[in-house]
């Protein structure tokens, strides 16, 4: 018996930048760099006013292989993670960072990070968790 396997690799460069979407002051939060490809340079940050980096790059890797009908698929994501925070309130736009890809330079979509003061952090919060509770305690099992 003979098999055959082909093998399918992504040629489309993905470079996304991920972000909370609101922080409160001081307060730690992740901005992520993911590549679909292990062949990549650290990513050039552009200038991130009013924000400090406290850590990173931190690398971490994924592959993830899948063979259905004799079909192979692979996919490798590099993920590279930076630890910041804000000093004051305000909403701060991050510009595309650049990475080396197979060669050629590609730029990431740009991310806006909105840092609220610590009391209207607190109400949003309270605010979300008291209308998750409401819609959960509303929610009538559907009889099967």
């Amino acid at each position: 018996m003979l098999v055959t396997l082909s093998i399918a690799y992504a040629d489309e460069v993905s470079f996304v930048a991920s972000a909370p979407k609101a922080v409160v002051v001081n307060q730690q939060f992740r901005l992520q760099y993911s590549i679909n490809t292990h062949k990549a340079k650290e990513p050039r940050l552009p200038a991130i006013d009013g924000l400090t980096i406290l850590a990173g790059p931190f690398r971490s890797q994924q592959s993830s292989t899948q063979i259905i009908n004799g079909q192979v698929s692979s996919s490798n994501t590099l993920v590279f993670t930076y630890t910041l925070t804000a000093d004051k309130e305000g909403e701060y736009k991050i510009a595309g960072a650049t990475a080396n890809i197979n060669g050629k330079d590609y730029t990431s979509n740009p991310v806006t990070i909105k840092v609220l003061p610590p009391d209207k952090a607190t109400a949003a919060a309270q605010s979300s968790a008291q209308q998750q509770r409401g819609s959960r305690s509303s929610r009538t099992a559907d009889p099967t």
